[in-house]
């Protein structure tokens, strides 16, 4: 597999793929957790408990509380973990840290045990210890708690003995390492990767370029642990059991038109709650397409799904941009593959839905499904799939020249822009001599322009362009259409 340029050290940036985290303790001093979540830090985990070696008697981090509500009032997730001490007692360990902190300040984060003092009576009593805390943590808060450790210190157990820990996920310490942690021998994978103790990313290793250090993210001491999780703040958020962010307002605030503007709508944002339970009705625009009309993007960005499913989507495209991402369902044939940059308004595919098509998914005949979210896919969390799907209608502008007939010249010195296909129509603006526009439809000798925008097309107000080879009138574009039907249906 070939490792991102972040992880390589051959580019710079944060991985797509990977949330930024840190975990933090008194001997980071004050943290600046405002500025932790403006460079990006998206979670935390504190230490929580101890057990003193000479007071022998447990104790909570003098700044656990106070790093607890500095992470929750920037935004945060939290996270917590308790210092397993080889003497003493496990089960009285896991009682100190439920009643004295996690109790107190449940975190976003299942509960952690830091498993890594060397200064152990017996390794195999060590263990024992371990999976006391681990049961009893679990037994009590119904969550599957999160191991911290390192293979150097898996190394001393017997993998036999140690095998019950596989179950929980791993949070792995491995720092001089540019590409990826070893991994202890009783996991398969890592679930958080504790990548630096100085506020390096992976890349800067061996040549750090920032000064301070850890004083760059806001930690009060030079040093701080820097973590990732493996997955997106998506996937992190429902690993610890919590509903997908939902944004106040759409990243973007217009979208092209996927299709012909002239093609109907057939089935709204919403509609038909019953028949998607799941998603609380439809949760997208379905346009009524002709088989292989043309399909094109509404916005710049990136293709990350483009596939034949018998199933839902059928032959469909997913783009992710900038923010959120639009999805195109119910297609006869894709024009991008994964990984394509494609423009706004670039043809991507050409639709389908036709029943006869054994890609045609989840259709009862030909159309489009156009469906914007506002982020990824969300994960499954109780009571189905949510989905961040905004009705993508009020944000839809026309597409200049995409579907564009012809364009138009205007030989008068000026004429209306009317509402409607005719003189009965309110008139909603003026377009000036020399104007050239592009003509999307025509209808009884009017000419739209634009979404609710017609002229005259009486040869008296415009002058008719041509000479491009490649517009077609409409009676040319229903004819084309036609023949691509036919081409189909021979397949």
């Amino acid at each position: 597999m070939r490792l991102p340029s972040f992880l390589t050290g051959t580019g710079g940036g944060q991985p797509d793929n990977f949330t930024l985290g840190v975990d933090v303790s008194i001997w980071n001093a004050e943290v600046d957790w405002a500025k932790m979540a403006s460079r990006g830090i998206k979670f935390g985990i504190l230490k929580a408990t101890d057990w003193g070696s000479e007071s022998k008697k447990g104790f909570v981090d003098e700044r656990a509380v106070q790093n607890y509500h500095g992470m929750k009032a920037n935004g945060i997730l939290t996270g917590a973990y308790c210092w397993l001490d080889p003497l003493y007692d496990g089960i009285m360990q896991a009682d100190f840290y439920l009643d004295n902190f996690y109790n107190k300040y449940k975190t976003d984060l299942p509960p952690c045990l830091d498993f890594e003092d060397g200064n152990v009576i017996g390794w195999s009593d060590m263990l024992k210890k371990a999976k006391a805390w681990l049961e009893r943590v679990e037994q009590k808060t119904g969550r599957v708690p999160i191991v911290y450790t390192g293979a150097g210190y898996m190394a001393h157990f017997n993998q036999a003995d140690a095998a019950f820990l596989a179950r929980y996920p791993l949070w792995v310490a491995h720092y001089v390492q540019r590409t990826y942690p070893t991994i202890p021998k009783v996991w398969k994978d890592w679930t958080i990767w504790q990548y630096s103790s100085s506020g390096h990313h992976p890349y800067y290793i061996y040549k750090d370029p920032l000064p301070s250090r850890g004083k760059e993210w806001g930690s009060g001491s030079f040093s701080l642990d820097m973590n990732y999780y493996k997955g997106t703040l998506e996937q992190l958020r429902a690993f610890c059991e919590l509903e997908p962010a939902i944004p106040t307002e759409p990243p973007l605030s217009s979208l092209y038109w996927p299709c012909l503007e002239k093609w109907r709508i057939t089935q709204k944002f919403g509609e038909r709650p019953a028949q998607y339970p799941t998603s609380k009705g439809h949760n997208g625009v379905d346009f009524g397409t002709p088989v292989g009309s043309d399909i094109y993007a509404a916005w710049d960005g990136v293709v990350e799904v483009a596939r034949e499913d018998k199933t839902g989507y059928g032959r469909h495209v997913r783009i992710r941009h900038s923010h959120g991402l639009t999805i195109y369902g119910h297609l006869s044939k894709l024009l991008v593959a994964v990984g394509d940059k494609v423009k706004a308004k670039q043809l991507i595919g050409l639709s389908g839905g036709a029943t006869s098509d054994p890609y045609a998914g989840m259709s009862t005949g030909p159309h489009l499904h156009f469906e914007y979210r506002w982020d990824v896919l969300a994960p499954q969390v109780p009571g189905g799939f949510v989905y961040n799907a905004v009705d993508p209608l009020p944000l839809l502008i026309s597409h200049e020249e995409v579907g564009m007939l012809y364009k138009v010249k205007v030989i008068v010195g000026a004429l209306n822009v009317r509402n409607g296909p005719g003189v009965g129509y309110s008139a909603v603006g003026l377009v000036y001599e020399g104007n050239e526009l592009a003509v999307y439809e025509e209808k009884d000798g009017w000419l739209r322009i634009g979404a609710g925008r017609w002229i005259s097309g009486s040869d008296k107000y415009v002058l008719k362009l041509g000479g491009d080879p490649g517009v077609m009138t409409l009676e040319e574009r229903v004819a084309d259409l036609e023949r691509r039907v036919t081409a189909l249906e021979g397949e």
